[in-house]
Parts: structure tokens; C-alpha cells; sequence
């Protein structure tokens, strides 16, 4: 009798914690993108039961660090000023190697076909690649080993005045 009641115990304790879990998930379950960290603020001087939070102003850079890493860029989507050196730093443990290229093509003055408008060389664990972009636009970007369906690894960088 005793293990029957034991058993019925657990059976229950088992069912509440299943729903203290879904619970928990469903209440955490929207995701929001940062393209850029920031620090909120929080101010806790207002009289209302609410949280203020600000945002403050991102700083204009000249230059702008993207991780490679986990077989993904991060942040695989930037705004930039016209002028600004982005630079991709190879920090994955996963694949031995990466390379970073643009999908905008421009038309080679030693040939007649086009070429991307940048690629780095096979980059290696701490090795990093830069490029200015000087023109305003949307520039997508890949690593070309790793852009199939099954494996695709991409970003966007758009450049502003």
C-alpha cells in the first residue's frame, strides 16, 4: 500500500513540474534580434509600477568587429556609415577554416567576367579579414564553403551616408 501511494506521489509531482515547465517555456517564447549590443539603463525613479528602460545611442564607429564563430556571423546583420572598415575575426572551434565573400559582383578590368567585390584568403583560428566600404548600398555577404541549403552560412552589412 505504501509503495502504491509513493507511486501516485511521484506520478503527481511529475505532472506539476511538466506544467510549471510548458508554462515557463511559453512565457519566454518570443525572441527578439539586437544587431548591436547595447547596455539599457534601467530607471527606477518613476512612480508607476513600470520599468523604464533606455537605450542609449550607439556610438558612430569607423570600425566594426563581425565574429565568425559556431559556423555563423555575428552579427550576420549590420548598419554602418559610409567609410567604415568591417573586419570578420575567424573565432570557431567547429571548422578549421572560413572565407568571407561578397554576393555583389563588379566587373574585373583584367577580365571579362565578374568578380566579387571581396574575398578574403582561407582564414584561419584567430586570423581576421577587412574591407572599407566607401559606397552606400545593402552588401550580402557568404562564406563560400558553406553556402548550400543544408549549410549556409550569410550576413548583411548595410552601408548608409
Amino acid at each position: 500500500m505504501i509503495k502504491y501511494a509513493i507511486l501516485v506521489l511521484m506520478l503527481f509531482l511529475v505532472a506539476c513540474s511538466s506544467n510549471v515547465q510548458q508554462q515557463t517555456i511559453q512565457e519566454v517564447s518570443q525572441v527578439i534580434i539586437i544587431e548591436e549590443p547595447v547596455t539599457p539603463q534601467v530607471n527606477t525613479t518613476n512612480t508607476t509600477n513600470k520599468t523604464q528602460v533606455t537605450i542609449p545611442k550607439v556610438e558612430e564607429d569607423t570600425e566594426v568587429r563581425i565574429l565568425v564563430k559556431f559556423l555563423i556571423f555575428k552579427p550576420n546583420v549590420t548598419t554602418i556609415k559610409k567609410g567604415t572598415t568591417v573586419t570578420w575575426l575567424h573565432q570557431d572551434d567547429i571548422k578549421p577554416f572560413h572565407k568571407v565573400q561578397s554576393i555583389k559582383y563588379v566587373q574585373s578590368p583584367t577580365e571579362t567576367r565578374q568578380v566579387p567585390l571581396f574575398l578574403s584568403e582561407n582564414l584561419r583560428f584567430g586570423n581576421t579579414f577587412s574591407y572599407t566600404f566607401n559606397e552606400v548600398g545593402t552588401y550580402r555577404y557568404l562564406d563560400p564553403f558553406f553556402n548550400d541549403d543544408d549549410d549556409y552560412m550569410g550576413g548583411v552589412i548595410t552601408v548608409t551616408e
